[in-house]
């Protein structure tokens, strides 16, 4: 049977949070776009339990941070839109988050992050603070055991229910996009602008977007000849509680504790890097759920309503530390490596630096309308191939008909 070749705008492929909300954004802005996701967009690691949005610390701050501060503070105007388009709630709520202080260490980085609060965050939105809080949880949330020199509080941290989300969006999108649901990709020729498809159908497209979260990295290895990064398995649970949905995130070293709006707290954590079956629950492996009880002991009894598994994209820390300066911050080594594996790769020596794509609600800056010559190719056709990740991280921009690669810190679903 001969293979179909359909022509688009852009080609997403990967159906999550962020695949789902750059074909969102495309299409509004006049684009045509296909979503291609092997199962039903929604699922994978954006259909998680815990739903936590919360910012970088604002000290030594530079554009990345800033880069998310931005998509963090328009998010409640996105999320509104979004609501009244498909009248489905994304359950989004802006709760601050504290975060237990135990060392000394600690302490001492706080005056820094206050100081860059009020410098960052407070010239554009001056209601968001910083702050230590010295004494116990006014909430009684928070263990006083567990925040010996008292506790953080910021209010710029935001939480959403991430299915409710995830049918919004996917209402929203299967409206204005073409979406192809069940679909595996075989292969991705970014410099001709073709996705094939497992049962031999191609997929044209002057831009395109790798959304799948560590299922990408094969595609970029086959790309680029490097092996970017893998994916990390997390886990969370629902437990069946009455909590007030105000409350603050509790965040600890990896471990989240989330209240949402129907009062249920989702705990959980994103923490292993070897795992044979991404979506199968370890109950064994429940160490996460013991430090969440540690943390706020009135979810102790809570039963467990939900127990979810599932893996998203990160980078290997081990590879940051290449060439780096010493003193290098862990985000510093991890781009800096990535520089230096595109620069010592001749085909592509046009690599510009690096880039943030930031939260999805920024997606849609990548994309612009465009012939497929003349100066208008630029916006659709240079770029090749766009890897996405949930969230924030570093892009490598390359010549046209090069790679475009996205590497993130762990998502958290």
């Amino acid at each position: 049977m001969k293979s179909q070749t359909a022509k688009y705008d852009v080609a997403i492929v990967g159906g999550g949070i962020f695949g789902l909300w750059i074909a969102r954004q495309c299409s509004a802005a006049g684009l045509t776009t296909c979503l291609v996701d092997k199962s039903d967009p929604g699922g994978g690691a954006s259909g998680g339990l815990l739903g936590a949005l919360m910012p970088h610390m604002p000290d030594r701050w530079d554009e990345k941070k800033q880069f998310q501060f931005e998509a963090l503070c328009t998010l409640p105007h996105r999320i509104a839109e979004l609501e009244a388009e498909t009248g489905l709630s994304a359950g989004y709520r802006r709760t601050g988050r504290i975060m237990p202080v135990r060392t000394e260490q600690f302490r001492k980085q706080i005056p820094e992050r206050q100081d860059g609060a009020e410098q960052s965050w407070k010239e554009s939105s001056p209601g968001l603070r910083y702050d230590l809080v010295e004494g116990p949880d006014p909430n009684g949330w928070l263990a006083q055991e567990e925040a010996p020199l008292g506790f953080t509080f910021e209010n710029l941290s935001a939480r959403i229910n991430p299915r409710a989300t995830m049918a919004a969006l996917s209402a929203s999108v299967r409206a204005r996009c073409t979406v192809r649901s069940g679909t595996r990709v075989a292969s991705v020729d970014g410099q001709n602008g073709l996705v094939k498809t497992a049962d031999d159908d191609q997929i044209s497209a002057g831009s395109i977007v790798l959304a799948a979260g560590y299922e990408s990295f094969p595609f970029l290895k086959e790309l680029t000849g490097l092996a970017i990064g893998a994916g990390v398995k997390g886990q969370s649970v629902v437990l069946r509680t009455r909590a007030d949905p105000d409350l603050p995130i509790v965040y600890d070293d990896g471990t989240y504790v989330i209240v949402h709006d129907d009062g249920r707290t989702a705990v959980g954590s994103t923490s292993e890097p070897a795992w044979s079956d991404p979506s199968r629950p370890d109950p064994e492996n429940d160490r996460f759920l013991r430090r969440a009880y540690d943390l706020v002991p009135q979810i102790r009894t809570a039963p467990i309503v939900e127990w979810w598994a599932g893996s998203a994209a990160a980078m290997p820390a081990a590879r940051s530390r290449a060439r780096a300066p010493a003193g290098a911050s862990a985000r510093d080594r991890r781009d800096r490596w990535l520089q230096d594996q595109f620069r010592h790769r001749p085909q592509d020596r046009g690599c510009r630096g690096f880039h943030d794509p930031g939260a999805p609600s920024s997606a849609a800056r990548h994309f612009h309308r465009g012939s497929s010559s003349g100066q208008g190719s630029v916006q659709t056709r240079e770029f090749g191939v766009i890897a996405a990740k949930r969230f924030s991280g570093p892009t490598v921009r390359p010549r046209r008909g090069s790679t475009i690669a996205a590497c993130s810190r762990r998502a958290r679903n």
